[in-house]
């Protein structure tokens, strides 16, 4: 359990890193069960709701993981859905 936390805190660092440098963002809420981390992402006056596969997340290597979150939030941001 504990390493899922400590992988969480990592996931999340990562979206807000890459999620907060768009225009427009002011706050992103996450939360994660065993399988899927969802995910709110405030948008001027919208919210955006994602979710992605914690579980897989969890298994990619460091390089990985950064490309995988960067692309994903994106996608998002520029109009696509995850």
């Amino acid at each position: 359990m504990m390493n899922s936390e400590i992988k969480f805190t990592e996931i999340g660092m990562l979206i807000d890193k890459y999620g907060l440098n768009f225009k427009g963002v002011s706050t992103i809420d996450l939360a994660h069960d065993e399988d899927d981390l969802e995910g709110i992402v405030y948008v001027d006056a919208k919210q955006l709701l994602f979710t992605l596969p914690f579980k897989k997340l969890c298994r990619l290597n460091p390089q990985q993981l950064d490309r995988t979150i960067k692309q994903s939030l994106t996608t998002l941001l520029r109009g696509g859905s995850l």
